[in-house]
């Protein structure tokens, strides 16, 4: 890369990320306006203080009333509405970073190239910025007001039956951005995944410099597997018992597994191109050093040896040959996937035993509870 291309990528990514950070979701803005040292002090206060103020308006509407909140797990939706809101704000500012990371692997012909630039600012701001993760919200609210209508908690006063939806409605919304978030990911993965990237099987992280994406898509995917964790927990917890039907029984298990779905989805699919690419690229590095070294194997059959000078060749021959057998090694060892090892083994040790615990925990506490006449 000459000096020029050098200087006028690293111009254009500092624009990118000074117009990424100006882009903020309507959410960002509230959170900025709580007291705080830090954005992410501001972001803490508000995600507690959004489960305090959930449980609290609950359960004074629960007072001198006929209905116990303590028996349906309710405190777990605040919990949620809190943790929600905190990995929705925290992926908003992820997504934002991750667009700047991905110039350092896009090749720089096309970063260079205006389209490209304005393409990435505009997509931030209709998809992340402002209300555009809004209609993801209020479609996944509305979808989990329903589920909430045929499987929630019943009570006999009127005020609580509203609180209760308005918080399925609230968990929904959040949830729903949440997802509006991974979407945005999954598409500007998809669409780096389909230029031409700027590889290299020397990169230190040992996936060819593909390790951003991998950092990135490990993280929300645990994520998101923490919020199926909540998510079938309240739901085991406190729905099951109204399960009657068949057709209510699908959408009971639907509702629960969906999450977990997601999660393997966020970690595995946006992948599968990138991991075509690094595939690719290790097998045509490979086929034109083997044609080197099988060149170099050549001219050693083809020597001379009774010749002094063709000894002090096939010295620099072999030399050659053993640092071609080290380039060879080392793009072997590159992985065609950006993910470590660390990542992969993590993930698909602690997806199994969260998706089966956490259904089986819920049942055994609930039913703990239920013998003991605390639960419901």
């Amino acid at each position: 890369m000459s000096e020029l291309q050098d200087s006028n990528q690293k111009s254009n990514k500092v624009r990118l990320k000074e117009s990424a950070e100006g882009i903020q979701a309507f959410y960002e803005k509230l959170i900025y306006k709580v007291p705080g040292t830090t954005k992410y002090a501001q972001l803490l206060i508000a995600s507690v203080g959004l489960t305090v103020v959930s449980y609290g308006i609950h359960l004074c509407l629960s007072l001198n009333t006929v209905d116990s909140i303590f028996d349906d797990y309710s405190f777990l939706l605040s919990i949620m509405h809190g943790f929600c809101l905190f990995v929705l704000t925290y992926a908003t500012w992820r997504i934002k970073r991750y667009a700047v990371e991905l110039t350092d692997l896009v090749s720089v012909e096309y970063f260079q190239n205006e389209v490209y630039l304005e393409t990435s600012i505009k997509f931030l701001k209709r998809n992340v910025g402002g209300f555009g993760l809004v209609p993801w919200g209020l479609f996944f609210a509305i979808l989990n007001l329903f589920v909430g209508f045929l499987f929630g908690p019943y009570y006999n006063t009127a005020s609580l039956i509203l609180s209760i939806h308005i918080q399925h409605f609230l968990i929904g919304f959040l949830c729903g951005m949440a997802v509006g978030g991974i979407y945005a990911i999954l598409v500007m993965t998809h669409r780096t995944s389909l230029l031409k990237l700027r590889l290299n099987f020397y990169h230190p992280d040992k996936c060819c410099g593909t390790s951003s994406i991998g950092n990135l898509l490990f993280t929300f995917a645990l994520i998101t597997l923490a919020m199926a964790v909540l998510v079938s927990s309240y739901i085991s917890l406190s729905w099951d018992h109204n399960r009657f039907v068949p057709v209510k029984e699908f959408v009971y298990w639907f509702w629960v597994a969906w999450p977990y779905l997601l999660s393997v989805i966020v970690f595995g699919f946006p992948i599968l191109k990138i991991h075509s690419k690094l595939k690719r690229y290790k097998e045509q590095e490979h086929f034109a050093l083997r044609k080197k070294l099988r060149s170099v194997d050549q001219k050693l059959i083809d020597l001379d040896y009774q010749n002094e000078k063709a000894m002090e060749e096939a010295e620099k021959l072999i030399a050659y040959s053993e640092k071609l057998k080290g380039i060879d090694e080392t793009i072997d060892a590159a992985s065609s996937w950006p993910y470590t090892k660390g990542q992969t083994g993590t993930f698909f040790s602690i997806f199994p035993v969260t998706t089966i615990a956490s259904t089986e925990v819920s049942e055994y506490i609930n039913d703990a509870l239920t013998n003991a006449g605390i639960g419901s």
